[in-house]
């Protein structure tokens, strides 16, 4: 594996990671509603680079094919388990955000939908 192939998204995968960890501000360190907004228009520029650097990815043969689509499901998977923790956390201290409901129920009904999908197209 070289750093090369991947160079562009892991540059973009830390930015966001930054971006987002400023966004939360879990230490108070941006204290305005400018900053707090300029970083998040960054971030929603990053997440939509990041989203095309995947979506133009290409696989050639059936090693590649397998690893792209093992990367799709950890993915998933890892959404999913995030999602469920955050949603078991929020509702034991009765404060359950419905933007984690719906963005569980988002992924999994796309998951359904896409599945759907390519099982009758192919």
């Amino acid at each position: 594996m070289e750093f090369k192939e991947y160079k562009g998204e892991i540059i973009v995968g830390i930015t966001l990671i930054i971006l987002l960890f400023l966004l939360i501000n879990p230490f108070s360190v941006v204290m305005f509603s400018k900053t707090s907004m300029l970083i998040l228009g960054i971030t929603i520029a990053g997440i939509i680079f990041f989203t095309s650097l995947i979506l133009s990815e290409k696989t050639w043969d059936e090693r590649e094919r397998h690893r792209f689509f093992a990367v799709g499901n950890i993915g998933y998977f890892s959404g999913v388990a995030v999602l469920t923790v955050g949603i078991a956390l929020q509702s034991f201290q009765h404060s359950l955000d419905t933007w984690l409901g719906a963005a569980l129920i988002a992924m999994v009904l796309g998951r359904v939908v896409a599945s759907m999908y390519y099982k009758h197209k192919h």
